[in-house]
């Protein structure tokens, strides 16, 4: 039996353009089927796919309309269509004779899965639109720019350079709780996190450090010393060194040191650091107050270098300037075996201590209280204070007041 199927749009004396079709799964006996005509859709997709009923309502009839045949066949007023895909830019030109009704109501539902699929798609990008609009953004205070992790490693980690690692982290509770974790970890030395705000950060006596976000330097490094244990002391002194130096160089300011490694400017506090001893390593952290304003500082008798008028307020270059310089009296006093005699750095620390001379009241850890004249800082970096009786008194561990 020979299906021959007609469209609309052709005569019974005109034989129809042909394709070769399979009409019986079983036999795959070929048909004929027009070509259908497609057009662009308005719809960015193909316009209608109709089920089985709509693509061949046919009629059984006897027919010689094809040329060269006798044979019995089916007029009909509609053919049966390839499926289409559902991302098509074009539609067919329906064939069948439908109404107008039955032709709307195929094309709407003819892909609803993938109707499903585009609309929940939608509705996922205009909800995480919606959610990157209200999240904060680091560039909404122009005065404080958010810190480069990426062009931070350029610079910084280099062949034979002391630093390998730099992570920048947007908030964390303490770089030094981080750095100190990854140390035990077995984490090699030279790491380097920076938090662009810290929730938890401490100081000297447990002391809450706190700051805006990205309105300071939270920082952290990992050290690994193969010198002498004896000599770990300088390590906070050295550090203070590293970041007095910073400080004045780019801030051109009047920077100083105040026992051990408090930064003040004015005599009022701009930074400070931390040192903690880990398993084979020293953790150093320093928090450095850049832009903060008179209602943000933590304390009344703080600081920052916006406020003290310094010539460089951009973090970027202070941390990398630090992070230089910090690396280079670490691998100078590295290569004289920590001895800081040998590596100049006692004669640096005098040089940028603006306690030593200074009258002072020192709180000791057992609660006593020391007062007297700061002289000199010996040779494992603990003060010497000077009292009215002319007695050296060396002070590894205090809260130092300079008494005007």
């Amino acid at each position: 039996m020979t299906l021959t199927i007609f469209s609309p749009k052709t005569s019974p004396s005109e034989p129809p353009k042909t394709v070769k079709s399979c009409a019986n799964t079983h036999t795959c006996r070929p048909s004929t089927v027009p070509y259908p005509v497609t057009t662009p859709s308005p719809y960015g997709r193909v316009a209608s796919r109709p089920n089985a009923t709509l693509r061949c309502r046919a009629s059984s009839s006897s027919s010689t309309n094809e040329p060269g045949s006798s044979s019995r066949s089916i007029r009909s007023r509609a053919v049966f269509l390839p499926r289409a895909c559902c991302f098509s830019t074009a539609r067919a030109e329906p064939a069948w004779t439908a109404s107008s009704i039955r032709w709307r109501r195929s094309s709407i539902f003819s892909c609803v899965p993938c109707r499903c699929i585009v609309v929940t798609l939608a509705i996922l990008t205009a909800v995480k639109e919606y959610a990157d609009r209200m999240r904060p953004s680091p560039y909404t205070d122009l005065d404080r720019p958010p810190l480069s992790a990426a062009a931070l490693r350029r610079a910084l980690v280099v062949p034979g350079a002391l630093w390998g690692e730099i992570v920048v982290t947007a908030e964390t509770g303490s770089t030094n709780a981080d750095v100190a974790a990854a140390a035990r970890a077995g984490a090699a030395e030279g790491l380097v996190v920076v938090a662009e705000r810290q929730t938890a950060g401490r100081g000297r006596l447990d002391r809450q450090w706190t700051s805006p976000p990205r309105a300071g330097l939270a920082v952290s490094v990992l050290l690994r010393p193969r010198t002498s244990p004896r000599w770990y002391g300088w390590l906070p002194l050295l550090a203070g060194v590293a970041l007095v130096e910073t400080v004045r160089r780019l801030g051109e300011v009047d920077a100083v040191l105040k026992w051990p490694n408090d930064v003040l400017i004015d005599n009022r506090k701009c930074a400070g650091i931390l040192a903690e001893a880990v398993p084979d390593a020293v953790v150093l952290g320093i928090g450095l107050n850049v832009t903060l304003k008179e209602s943000e500082l933590p304390r009344p008798d703080a600081t920052s270098l916006q406020l003290a008028g310094a010539a460089c307020t951009d973090r970027d270059p202070l941390l990398r300037t630090f992070l230089r310089t910090l690396a280079d009296r670490y691998e100078r006093w590295s290569a004289a075996g920590g001895d800081p005699e040998a590596s100049g750095l006692r004669q640096a620390y005098r040089l940028h201590c603006g306690t030593l001379g200074q009258r002072v009241r020192i709180a000791l850890p057992d609660g006593a209280t020391l007062a007297g004249v700061a002289s000199d800082v010996d040779g494992t970096g603990r003060l010497v204070v000077t009292g009215p009786d002319g007695a050296a008194t060396p002070v590894a561990a205090g809260d130092v007041v300079h008494v005007r």
